[in-house]
C-alpha cells in the first residue's frame, strides 16, 4: 500500500486556465499523472493471502491484485520472511507476529509475498502449501495451510477496513460540518462533503459516525438554495448535480431529514435536460434560449457545467447521470415519473447496442459496453465503415448498469439463485461486457498506453461502481473468458486490502488525474465498493455471470408512444436511417435538420400539412421532392 508519508516527485500538476469572457465559470484541468519516485516508495504492503506487498522498490501504480482463493493471512515483507498481521483462520495456530520463513523449503525473503501471490493465482481449490513458521516465542514449526473457500473471511476483512475509513472520514471532518476540497484544501467543498456523506452511510451506526452525518447533513442544510437544491456559489464548478445526487445517499432513510430529501429530489428532476429548462437556471434569468429537445443528444441527461443553454458548454455525460439516477431511486422517486424514460433515451444513446456490423468487426459495433457520452469515450473510438463508434470502457459500462437498473426499477441485492435474474436485454449486454474484461487491478477497456492515466486514474471510482453494479444485478461469481472463476466481492476486498495505506488516508491513488490522490474522495469510493461486496458475501449466494455468451442482436432505440406525434416522427427518422447522417452538430455526412421544420412550413404553408403527411405514410426521398423544393428542406433518408 502507498505511504502517505513518503516523499512525493510529482510529474504532473492540475493546469488551471479560463477560456475567455464567453467561457467565465469554465474551469480546464489538463492533469497529468503523477507519478513517486520508485526509489523512494516502498511497495503495496500489507497484502492478504499471507501475501504482504514487496519492500522492493516499485511504482505505486503497480498494483497486485488478489489471486481467486485465499489462505486467510494478512503479513508484510520482512527480511527473514512474512511477518503475520492477523490471521482469519481457526483451524491453526497463527497469530500477529509469527514469521513465514519458508514455502515448501524456500525462503520467503526477499520477494516472497510477489511468490506466493504468484502461486495461489495457479494453484488448485484442493491444494496444500507447507510452510517453515517462526512463532513469535522464537521457537519453530512447520504448518501445511489448506486454501479458503471464497467469502470465509473476506467479511471480516471488509468490516476491519470499514472501520479505519470510519476513523479517517470522521477525523478529517472541518469543524463546519464539511470536508475541504480537492482544489483548495483550506476551502470547504459542498461536493466532496456530499460524498463524504454518503460514505459514512454506509458505514454501520456508531456514535462517531452518526455524530460526523447529522454534523454534515447540519451543514449542507445552511448551503439549500431557494431552489431546493445545495449549492456553492462562489464555486465555478461547483458539481452541483454530484452534490445534489450524494446529499440523497446520505439522508438515506433518516425521516428527520424528510424535507431535505424532497426537496433535493425535486430539484434533481427539474434539473434534468428536458424541454423546459429548469425555472432556476441562470439563462432563463437571463431571457437566453435554455433547454434541449428530444433529438438532442444530451437529453435526458444532467449538466456537468450547470448551464441549460443548447451551446458547446452544454455537456452531459454518463457519470454525472450514473450518480443522479442513484439519488432519485434511493429517494423513492414515483415509478411513472417522466424522468426515468428521458433518462432511458441517453442512456440507450450512450450504450454501444444499436449498430449492426458483420463478422469479427460486429463486437465493435455492439459490444454491449458504455461510452463516456453518445459523442465522446475517454478510451477513445474507431472509425468502422465510415462511422465513428465510441469505445466502451469499465466504469462507463458500471455505471451504465447502475444506471438502466434504477430506470428499470429492479434491485437484486436479495438475489441467490444461481441463475441471472429476470433482466432486460441491455442490462444482460452490459454484464457480459463486464464479465468479459473482469479486472481488479485497473479500469478495462482503455489502450495500453494509457495504463498510468485513465486505467489507473478512475480506479477507485471503478470498483465502486463495480462492485455496486454487480450486486445490485444479483451475481455471485464471473466466469472470466479464460474460463477461471472469480468469487467478485472476496476478490474485491482483499485487493482493496493490497491497496491500503499505512499512515494518513486508507486509500490513496497515485494518480491526481481524477483527483484520487485526494485521500476523501478515494476512501469514499473504496467504502462504496467494499460494503456492497461485503453485503453481496453477506448473502453468501447468486448469480454465476458467464463471459462465453454474444450481445443481443442490435435493439430499437427508445420511442415515444405511438400516439405522439413527435414519437412517430422519431420512429420514422430512425428506420429511414437519417440518424445515421443528419447530426445536429452539422458534422455527419448530411447537413442537420436542426431548424428545417420551421423553414418548411414558411415555404410551403398552404400544403405543408399535406406533403408532410405523404411523407410520413411512405418516408422515402421521392415522397419529399417536388419541384422548387428549397435545398434546407430535404428530408431524405440516409
Amino acid at each position: 500500500m502507498s505511504d502517505e508519508a513518503a516523499p512525493k516527485t510529482t510529474v504532473g500538476k492540475e493546469l488551471l486556465g479560463w477560456i475567455g469572457a464567453a467561457l467565465v465559470g469554465v474551469v480546464v484541468y489538463v492533469v497529468l499523472s503523477s507519478f513517486r519516485d520508485a526509489s523512494q516508495v516502498p511497495g503495496p504492503d500489507p497484502a492478504p493471502d499471507g501475501g504482504g506487498g514487496a519492500q522492493t522498490p516499485v511504482s505505486t501504480q503497480e498494483r497486485l491484485g488478489a489471486p481467486k482463493r485465499s489462505l486467510g493471512l494478512t503479513s508484510v515483507q520482512r527480511e527473514d520472511g512474512l511477518e503475520i498481521l492477523a490471521s482469519y483462520r481457526d483451524d491453526v495456530d497463527l497469530g500477529p507476529g509469527d514469521v513465514l520463513l519458508e514455502l515448501e523449503g524456500e525462503p520467503l525473503a526477499p520477494d516472497g509475498a510477489k511468490r506466493l501471490l504468484a502461486r495461489l493465482r495457479e494453484a488448485a481449490s484442493d491444494e496444500r502449501f507447507a510452510f517453515t513458521v517462526l512463532r513469535a516465542s522464537g521457537e519453530t514449526a512447520t504448518l501445511e495451510l489448506g486454501l479458503l473457500e471464497p467469502g470465509k473471511f473476506e467479511v471480516a476483512l471488509a468490516e476491519d477496513m470499514l472501520a479505519r475509513c470510519a476513523q479517517y472520514l470522521t477525523a478529517s471532518q472541518r469543524e463546519d460540518g464539511l470536508w475541504p476540497g480537492y482544489r483548495d484544501p483550506a476551502e470547504a467543498s459542498v461536493a466532496v462533503s456530499a460524498l463524504a456523506l454518503a460514505a459514512l452511510a454506509e458505514l454501520d451506526p456508531e456514535e462517531s459516525v452518526d455524530a460526523a452525518r447529522e454534523a454534515a447533513l447540519f451543514a449542507l442544510r445552511e448551503r439549500q438554495a431557494e431552489d431546493g437544491g445545495v449549492a456553492e456559489a462562489q464555486d465555478p464548478l461547483s458539481h452541483r448535480v454530484y452534490a445534489n445526487a450524494l446529499l440523497l445517499r446520505g439522508v438515506a432513510d433518516d425521516p428527520a431529514h424528510e424535507d431535505l430529501k424532497e426537496a433535493v429530489r425535486d430539484w434533481l428532476v427539474t434539473a434534468q435536460l428536458q424541454e423546459t429548462p429548469p425555472p432556476w437556471c441562470g439563462e432563463v434569468a437571463r431571457g437566453e434560449p435554455a433547454g434541449v429537445g428530444p433529438y438532442d443528444y444530451r437529453y435526458g441527461g444532467w449538466s456537468y457545467y450547470g448551464t441549460y443553454r443548447p451551446n458547446g458548454r452544454l455537456r452531459a455525460d454518463l457519470s454525472t447521470a450514473h450518480f443522479a439516477l442513484m439519488g432519485l431511486a434511493r429517494a423513492g422517486l414515483d415509478p411513472e415519473s417522466p424522468a426515468w424514460q428521458r433518462a432511458l433515451m441517453f442512456l440507450e444513446l450512450t450504450q454501444n447496442l444499436t449498430l449492426l456490423g458483420e463478422g469479427e468487426e460486429e463486437p465493435r459495433y455492439r459490444d454491449g459496453g458504455f461510452a463516456f457520452h453518445p459523442r465522446n469515450s475517454k478510451a477513445g473510438d474507431d472509425a468502422v465503415d465510415d462511422l465513428i463508434v465510441y469505445r466502451s470502457y469499465g466504469s462507463a459500462t458500471a455505471d451504465g448498469l447502475a444506471s438502466l437498473l434504477a430506470v428499470e426499477g429492479r434491485d437484486y441485492r436479495a438475489h441467490t439463485a444461481p441463475e441471472l435474474p429476470e433482466l432486460s436485454a441491455r442490462c444482460r449486454a452490459a454484464l457480459l461486457w463486464l464479465a468479459r474484461n473482469y479486472s481488479l487491478t485497473g479500469n478495462p477497456g482503455f489502450p495500453s498506453e494509457s495504463q498510468f492515466t485513465w486505467t489507473q486514474g478512475i480506479y477507485f471510482y471503478y470498483l465502486a461502481g463495480l462492485s455496486e453494479a454487480l450486486h445490485r444485478a444479483g451475481v455471485w461469481e464471473v466466469r472470466a473468458q479464460d474460463g477461471t472463476q472469480h468469487v467478485w466481492a472476496a476478490e474485491l476486498i482483499r485487493t482493496l486490502f493490497n491497496e491500503l495505506g499505512r499512515e494518513q488516508a486508507p486509500f490513496a491513488n497515485g494518480s491526481s488525474l481524477m483527483h484520487e490522490d485526494n485521500g476523501v474522495i478515494a476512501t469514499a469510493f473504496a467504502v462504496f465498493a467494499l460494503s456492497a461486496a461485503r453485503d453481496r458475501l453477506r448473502v453468501g449466494a447468486g448469480a454465476s455471470l458467464g463471459a462465453d455468451a454474444r450481445p443481443p442482436r442490435p435493439l430499437p432505440l427508445y420511442t415515444r408512444p405511438a400516439t405522439d406525434a413527435v414519437g412517430r416522427g422519431r420512429l420514422v427518422f430512425q428506420q429511414g436511417g437519417c440518424k445515421a447522417c443528419h447530426l445536429d452538430g452539422g458534422g455527419g455526412n448530411a447537413p442537420s435538420l436542426v431548424g428545417v421544420g420551421d423553414a418548411y412550413d414558411a415555404r410551403f404553408r398552404g400544403e405543408a400539412e399535406q406533403r408532410l403527411r405523404a411523407f410520413l405514410e411512405a418516408p422515402t426521398p421521392e415522397a419529399a421532392l417536388s419541384p422548387g423544393k428549397p435545398e434546407v428542406c430535404v428530408p431524405a433518408a440516409a
